[in-house]
């Protein structure tokens, strides 16, 4: 792995207020000092100099929550490596993703947005802290796709409180109305720091959240998406390149507070200490990719892939043929209908999708 990672992933931690569910990384923007923050993280890109990217993707966070100088000079910074890139995504949220925004975002050559709406009932995004109505996200979405974004994907969260199937339903009649060309789709997960976690919301059943999953699946390819990853969803030609980066087990930098990377064996986290990372201090953990664990990094990535991974593929990466390592593990996977291995190709089920924790405990369990 001596060539140089062709994506690039910018991390924004800051956040206007902290959703009832959400885990990420993140730190309330109330009295932080944002531009030493872009300071920091101006000094760490300048030390990979990640020039020839073909990605670049600004996550959170919310990148849109930044006050209006502060978003202009996080793009400035970024011009710098930005020139070449055929995709740059960024994300933002409803309430603050405005015209001027935006208009810096096309400015900047952005030409990928992912818009944090969750829901399209107002009842539940005010269940789960969201502070926009379904109202504001519809028309924050019609004034991106007039200001010539036609890249815009959108995320829906299934199994929230007092969700219900039908509720469901009509969600994502309304999700498919706007004819966007990417939908993330997850699955709540009550995470032990976050509200919901503090608060023990009981989470909804392993059935319904089963039945949940597959009334989407079958509903979003019925209109034309194609599950390209476990819980993504895209029109041909919109699949997420920088995603798919992370999925093909393939280098990238990641810079800012908490962010991570994969560069020359090497994966690293940065510091979750944002005292230490305003004084430089900005890689937290060190993790040297073995022989040993080569062939669980590859299987953890390619296998959440609908279209999974070749045999050549797994041989040229990890050093060894995939049947030979795997021959007892992948023919019980076959035999219970959760594994396929057919043209070359090694790939998931439908079922096996649904149950990938399990398929790949039952491969790696013995490396």
């Amino acid at each position: 792995m001596k060539s140089k990672p062709k994506a690039l992933y910018i991390h924004v931690p800051f956040c206007e207020h902290l959703c009832y569910y959400c885990d990420y990384p993140r730190i309330l923007i109330t009295k932080q000092n944002i531009d030493l923050y872009l300071d920091k993280l101006e000094e760490e890109l300048n030390l990979y100099n990640p020039e020839g990217v073909e990605t670049i993707y600004v996550g959170g966070g919310t990148p849109s929550a930044l006050p209006l100088v502060a978003f202009k000079r996080l793009f400035s910074i970024a011009s710098k490596y930005s020139s070449d890139v055929s995709e740059y995504s960024v994300e933002g949220n409803v309430e603050n993703l405005s015209k001027e925004k935006l208009l810096i975002l096309k400015e900047a050559g952005v030409n990928r947005l992912s818009i944090g709406v969750q829901s399209l009932n107002n009842q539940t995004l005010k269940a789960i802290g969201r502070r926009h109505t379904k109202e504001e996200a519809i028309e924050v979405i019609n004034l991106a796709k007039s200001l010539g974004f036609s890249n815009i994907s959108i995320d829906l969260i299934y199994g929230l409180p007092n969700q219900s199937l039908e509720n469901l339903k009509a969600e994502l009649d309304l999700y498919l109305k706007l004819n966007l060309n990417h939908i993330a789709t997850y699955a709540l997960d009550i995470s032990p720091h976050t509200v919901f976690g503090i608060k023990k919301l009981t989470p909804i059943s392993d059935e319904l959240s089963r039945e949940m999953y597959d009334y989407i699946l079958a509903t979003l390819r019925k209109h034309g998406y194609n599950r390209y990853e476990t819980s993504t969803f895209a029109k041909p030609g919109y699949e997420c390149k920088h995603n798919l980066t992370y999925w093909r087990n393939e280098q990238y930098y990641g810079v800012g507070y908490a962010a991570s990377g994969y560069i020359n064996n090497i994966r690293y986290v940065n510091t979750y200490n944002l005292t230490a990372y305003l004084n430089g201090k900005f890689i937290g953990e060190i993790n040297k990719v073995t022989p040993s664990n080569i062939a669980e990094y590859f299987l953890l990535t390619n296998l959440r892939r609908e279209a999974g991974f070749s045999l050549d593929h797994f041989k040229n990466h990890v050093g060894v043929n995939f049947k030979d390592m795997f021959k007892k593990e992948a023919k019980a996977l076959e035999e219970n209908g959760l594994l396929h291995q057919e043209n070359n190709r090694v790939f998931l089920s439908d079922e096996g999708m649904i149950r990938i924790d399990y398929v790949l405990i039952e491969l790696i369990k013995n490396l």
